[in-house]
């Protein structure tokens, strides 16, 4: 579907941008102590930088796991989500027509007023896919991954 190529390119990008964003001072403090042992003479050069070799071979291979699963698991909630919408319309076209009750007072009075409390956790349940509902078009620009 174009759509879903759509929205996991837009998604590749939000996620891609969020990622490029992200200051890293655990990194610089990482290194910080890695000099500071060097100069003290508890760690060699060599140790040190192979250290941060594999401390940023590590950062990266997170960075690439998060670019490349968290868009296409953005595209399918958002998919899910247009599909069980789209099965409750056919299911509501099913039924036909709501029909309306005339309002005949046949459910009594309450006795006493409830005291006042707590909200009802019965209400509506907010939606967890914020990111999901921040575009709602796929771009009309290509962008150039690296």
């Amino acid at each position: 579907m174009p759509t879903d190529a759509g929205h996991r390119q837009v998604y590749a990008d939000l996620v891609a941008g969020l990622l490029d964003a992200r200051d890293d001072p655990a990194s610089d403090r990482f290194d910080d102590e890695l000099a500071a042992a060097v100069a003290r003479g508890d760690l060699t050069e060599d140790t040190a930088r192979r250290l941060r070799f594999w401390q940023r071979a590590s950062v990266r291979a997170l960075s690439d796991h998060t670019r490349s699963v968290l868009p296409v698991v953005l595209a399918a909630l958002s998919g899910s989500r247009d599909d069980a919408r789209a099965h409750v319309d056919e299911l509501v076209s099913t039924l036909g027509p709501v029909v309306q009750l005339p309002e005949t007072g046949d459910t009594p009075d309450p006795a006493s007023t409830a005291a006042p409390g707590a909200p009802s956790s019965l209400g509506s349940r907010p939606s967890r896919l914020m990111v999901a509902d921040l575009v709602l078009t796929p771009p009309t620009t290509h962008v150039q991954q690296h």
